[in-house]
């Protein structure tokens, strides 16, 4: 959620390019990961957290550096699609991860399993290595100067508060299936499993079909059409009490949830100024991981004190503050002001 100040340093060194921080990015976190193993974090734990930190924090330059690598090299007609092939190879990675971890580390051990991502991290730096970088030089940017122009610009003012507000829906939802199947419908945990497991690549689909949509019918039409389907499917869980059921409208769900996130995605690319690509985006970014985790903090304590069925409206309330707030939106605006500079 504290992306845009890996952002700003990229910004500030931008006559190095993008590419460098992406590899340098993710050479820290590789170098963090596989130096990690020498650590037992039973008797020192400090340390452990440390260099975990400095994992994450490689990642995190690695990841603003990509994010504005793609906004510099695309057009605004390709950012549905940019944002939608992110979406699936995030989530894609989850799903590996998943299966491959707990795999690794009862057969080989937690070291190892340590060691092994880091090469793989390593691995996939081959990618940006055989890549071109075209790096304009430019004079100094005053950033924050930059930036506070950018948002004094009325037409982000609602992006802005509709970013977040977007995404609390997808963080309860993630938090409330899992509890609910287990509290309310009874399911064992291999059901559960097989329900979760598969929810991520029908998500896959949803982004990659939501990217093509958004591109071609436009930002606010592909958020409406897939967000108003989602928040029925999510009032239907309320009506739902077999396992099979609910398996299918939590894919569905998923499927809609990838549909409508890459045209959000877009509409932060679209108004990002490309001179402070990388602190912009991250903040778009910071903003969208705001609404998601922490609706998902707060999902299991709304659980609680006011049970599922109020908690599955309190899901649906805030998809029709989103669509409301995405009313005043204007999506052609900003992008003209970005052309012209």
């Amino acid at each position: 959620m504290i992306k845009f100040l890996w952002g700003g340093l990229v910004d500030y060194f931008r006559n190095y390019g993008k590419r460098f921080f992406v590899i340098t990015g993710g050479i820290v976190s590789a170098l963090f990961l596989i130096l990690v193993i020498n650590i037992d974090p039973s008797t020192n734990l400090i340390l452990f957290i440390i260099f975990l930190i400095f994992c994450s924090l490689g990642l995190g330059i690695l990841d603003v550096a990509a994010d504005a690598w793609a906004i510099e090299i695309t057009i605004t007609k390709e950012h549905g699609k940019i944002s939608g092939a992110m979406l699936a190879g995030q989530s894609m990675g989850y799903s590996f991860s998943a299966f491959l971890i707990p795999m690794f580390s009862q057969n080989l051990g937690y070291s190892n399993s340590f060691l092994i991502f880091g090469l793989i991290l390593l691995f996939f730096l081959i990618f940006p290595l055989i890549s071109k970088e075209k790096i304009v030089i430019r004079k100094n940017i005053k950033i924050i100067s930059k930036l506070f122009n950018e948002f004094k610009n009325k037409s982000i003012f609602p992006i802005a508060i509709f970013l977040p507000i977007s995404m609390i829906s997808v963080g309860i939802i993630t938090i409330f299936m899992p509890i609910y199947s287990k509290t309310e419908l009874d399911l064992d945990l291999i059901r559960i499993g097989y329900i979760m497991g598969f929810s991520p690549i029908i998500f896959v689909i949803g982004t990659i079909l939501g990217g093509i949509i958004t591109d071609k019918y436009g930002r606010k039409i592909s958020i409406y059409f897939f967000m108003n389907i989602s928040g029925l499917f999510i009032f239907s869980i309320i009506f739902i009490n077999n396992w099979e059921n609910i398996a299918i409208v939590y894919w569905i769900i998923s499927f809609l949830h990838g549909g409508y996130q890459p045209s959000i995605m877009a509409i932060a690319m679209d108004i990002t100024n490309p001179e402070i690509s990388a602190t912009e985006f991250s903040i778009y970014a910071s903003l969208l991981n705001l609404g998601e985790m922490g609706s998902t903090a707060m999902a299991g304590t709304l659980i609680v004190f006011f049970g599922f069925t109020k908690v599955i409206l309190f899901s649906v309330w805030f998809i029709g503050i989103a669509l409301f707030i995405l009313y005043f939106i204007n999506e052609k605006v900003k992008i003209q002001i970005n052309k012209s500079n």
